[in-house]
């Protein structure tokens, strides 16, 4: 099954993307930790996306989540598309969790946690658009 939702990236639509995502997370019976770890996941995608993408801009940009539940392979994909600036997430350094908050550079975390809580993360630039796919098997 793979459901669409189209949305203007900006901060305040999370509540929208979240009912969206939350609905079909639920009809694939998960547990409740894994169901919450995957939205914490989204919405720091999201979130980015809304806040960076289209900073230069000075207008936000739409975002294309995109959710496939794939029942053979027992996984959930959940693709962002958008349009704004090119970034490769999975190119992100890896941040030092060892030293103290104070110590520590700004940035990185939001994305480190994604990569924690899902089990791949993929990103491509295509038609001049940044696509990043999120796999957590289940």
């Amino acid at each position: 099954m793979e459901r669409v939702y189209n949305a203007t990236a900006i901060v305040d639509n999370w509540d929208d993307v979240y009912s969206f995502l939350d609905c079909l997370i639920k009809d694939v019976d998960l547990e409740k930790k894994v169901h919450a770890n995957i939205l914490v996941a989204c919405e720091e995608i999201f979130v980015n996306i809304s806040t960076y993408a289209y900073k230069h801009l000075n207008t936000p940009g739409n975002v294309t989540i995109k959710f496939l539940y794939n029942k053979i392979d027992n996984k959930i994909c959940i693709t962002f598309i958008d349009s704004g600036t090119k970034f490769d997430p999975t190119k992100a350094g890896n941040v030092d969790t060892t030293s103290s908050v104070q110590d520590r550079k700004i940035g990185g975390l939001g994305i480190f946690l994604v990569k924690q809580i899902m089990d791949k993360m993929e990103y491509e630039y295509a038609g001049n658009q940044n696509v990043l796919k999120l796999t957590k098997k289940l």
